[in-house]
């Protein structure tokens, strides 16, 4: 399974282990999010993200940190909709946003191999065209 932190505590973990951040925007009455969600937890997902990203789950429907937070935190990566991924670098810097989740777990390993190929260089504006996390401006 996945081991799911608080932001701050999953930033902590990442400086130390080297490993980038997942955050995963969802909400309760989210029809795609549970597909996106199943294919997650399938095999082929979970053997590739489990080991190697540290997860904050943010319910935008539930403030369990506070507005506040949560609004900074949606700000800051570009909430549209749910749901949403946005990937750090283990020094806490933006490194993509993928809107929409992915329609087949071959997606999923796509976005993988590029964060993990990536997980050094942050982003420096926006995804270009063609990039596996989307266009950030879209």
């Amino acid at each position: 399974g996945y081991a799911v932190s608080e932001y701050e505590t999953a930033i902590a973990d990442a400086r130390n282990s080297g490993k980038p951040v997942m955050l995963y925007f969802t909400q309760h009455n989210c029809r795609y999010c549970r597909i996106v969600e199943g294919y997650l937890g399938g095999e082929t997902l979970r053997s590739a993200y489990a080991p190697s990203y540290h997860f904050v789950v943010i319910d935008v429907t539930r403030n369990v940190r506070g507005e506040a937070f949560q609004q900074q935190l949606m700000k800051r990566f570009r909430y549209r909709a749910t749901p949403m991924f946005a990937f750090l670098t283990p020094e806490g810097r933006h490194l993509c946003t993928s809107y929409g989740g992915f329609n087949h777990p071959e997606d999923g390993l796509a976005l993988h191999r590029y964060v993990q190929a990536n997980k050094s260089v942050p982003l420096a504006r926006d995804n270009p065209p063609g990039h596996p996390c989307g266009r950030a401006d879209a």
